[in-house]
This record gives structure tokens, C-alpha cells and sequence, in this order.
């Protein structure tokens, strides 16, 4: 009896916890995460045009306000993570989750990313977008944040090529992080004389609901597109120029049973009849 009772208190104290660490979670529109490719391919110049383009965005007077907006039930707030990434294993957090509600909230973060140093990996800087997901999806558990939409945001300048990091992986990091409770990875690729890269990221990055990649032909490109997508990510929108993730085609054997299914419920009707 006095086990009994001991397991019923466990489970009512941890029940207790459980609620007050979701009461105790800021509540926001969206929990953005923003994953920043500084593999070997990105020179010294490509990464600070890169970062530039988050600063900028960042201090965008159009897309502040849309972050900020409250109409139609919005909260009018945003949680924003910024993380580096390059091959296997080589991953650095380099702003940690951070609530945008208002504008000098959103220019601390863009001073943030302005001085927000390039990791030096011990690796051969390769890509490897799969590892960085993998690493990434954890990180919106546990946040101090509740959103409405959880949004995992990839950029990068080309395919993988990180031999632990094949696309059949990336495709399962990304399946296994939307089975994890994020709604929808989108990614932002720098073609730069690589045009298939785009179609990598359609077919093993991007993913969820209402997913999208939109592409910048090269570093200098990068400025717009960026402002471009996240204004897409926070309105909920696919925006003009961006590549939406297919949508997936039934699987046979599940057409094969829904007919089987139909069949059945017509013969069962004629003989009821």
C-alpha cells in the first residue's frame, strides 16, 4: 500500500512540474531556428556577406513590424536561435534562443549576429545539413519558449559532401526531426554555380507544412533572398521566388487498402439492402 501510495505521489509531483514548466514558457508566434553553413566552401568574404544578411534583416523596418504585428490573434513575438554549422559533428550555438517583442529587442539581436565570430572546426569543413538538423531539433525542447509554429531554417552554399552525411541521411535527419515536433524546415541555398544544390534541398532538407527553399544565385544575392524568406517564415507564406516542398504521392499498398476498404463498405451496404 505504502509503495502504491509512494508511485501516486511521484506521478502527481511530476504531473505539478510538467504544468508549471509549460505556465513558465514565454508563448510566442513562431520559434525560429536558423542553422548558418560555414563550411570550407565559404570563404572569409562569403561568410561575412552572409552574416550581413541576418544583421540586415534584422534591422529591416518591414520585416521588424511583421514580426511585431498582433492582428488576427498574433502575440506580436518571435524566438530566434542562431547556430553554426559545417561537417559531422562540427556545430556551434552561436546566439542562444532570444524573444523578439519589440524593435530594441530585434536590433540586440542583429548586434548579436554582427559579432557573432566564425567557429574554428577541428574538421575538414565539409557539409554535412543532416548533422546539423540532427543537432538542431533537440535544441526546441525544453527552450522556455511555447510557439505557435516551430520552424527549423537552413541555409547553405551546396549539396553535402561530408561522406557520413549522405543524402539518405539528411532526408532521415529531416523525416525524424518533423516526427519530433518541428513544423516545417525550409532552406535558403546559394547556387553559386552549383544549380543542383536546389534540387538537394527539395528532395532531402525542406519539409512540413507549408515548406519551401528559395534560392540566391550567389553570395551577393544573399541580402534579399534572406529578408525574402524569413518575412515568408513569419507571415506564413511561401514567398515569390521560392521553391515549395513537393507534396508526397499516396503510396500504393495505401490505395491498394483504401479501395479495399471501399469495396468492402459497398458490398456490406448491398446486402443490408
Amino acid at each position: 500500500m505504502g509503495n502504491r501510495l509512494g508511485v501516486v505521489a511521484l506521478i502527481l509531483a511530476l504531473g505539478v512540474l510538467l504544468v508549471a514548466s509549460e505556465a513558465s514558457a514565454v508563448l510566442v508566434d513562431v520559434e525560429l531556428q536558423l542553422l548558418v553553413d560555414v563550411s570550407g566552401s565559404v570563404d572569409g568574404p562569403e561568410f561575412s556577406l552572409q552574416r550581413s544578411g541576418y544583421v540586415n534583416a534584422f534591422r529591416d523596418a518591414d520585416l521588424v513590424a511583421q514580426i511585431l504585428d498582433t492582428s488576427g490573434g498574433r502575440l506580436g513575438a518571435t524566438a530566434v536561435q542562431l547556430i553554426y554549422w559545417s561537417g559531422v559533428g562540427e556545430h556551434k550555438i552561436a546566439i542562444d534562443w532570444m524573444l523578439i517583442d519589440n524593435e530594441m529587442h530585434a536590433t540586440q539581436f542583429s548586434n548579436l549576429v554582427s559579432i557573432a565570430a566564425r567557429p574554428v572546426f577541428s574538421g575538414k569543413g565539409q557539409t554535412g545539413p543532416g548533422s546539423a538538423i540532427e543537432f538542431g531539433t533537440p535544441l526546441f525542447e525544453d527552450n522556455g519558449f511555447e510557439g505557435d509554429l516551430k520552424i527549423m531554417d537552413v541555409s547553405g552554399d551546396g549539396s553535402q559532401n561530408d561522406p557520413k552525411d549522405d543524402p539518405a541521411h539528411t532526408a532521415a535527419a529531416r523525416d525524424a526531426a518533423l516526427a519530433a515536433g518541428v513544423d516545417t524546415i525550409n532552406g535558403i541555398v546559394i547556387l553559386n554555380e552549383e544549380p543542383e544544390a536546389l534540387g538537394f534541398y527539395v528532395d532531402n532538407v525542406i519539409g512540413g507544412a507549408n515548406a519551401f527553399v528559395i534560392p540566391a544565385a550567389n553570395f551577393d544575392a544573399f541580402d534579399a533572398a534572406i529578408r525574402a524568406k524569413l518575412s515568408g517564415e513569419i507571415g506564413e507564406d511561401v514567398p515569390y521566388g521560392a521553391t515549395a516542398a513537393p507534396i508526397p504521392e499516396p503510396r500504393s499498398e495505401l490505395l491498394f487498402l483504401a479501395g479495399m476498404l471501399l469495396v468492402g463498405f459497398c458490398l456490406r451496404s448491398g446486402l443490408a439492402e
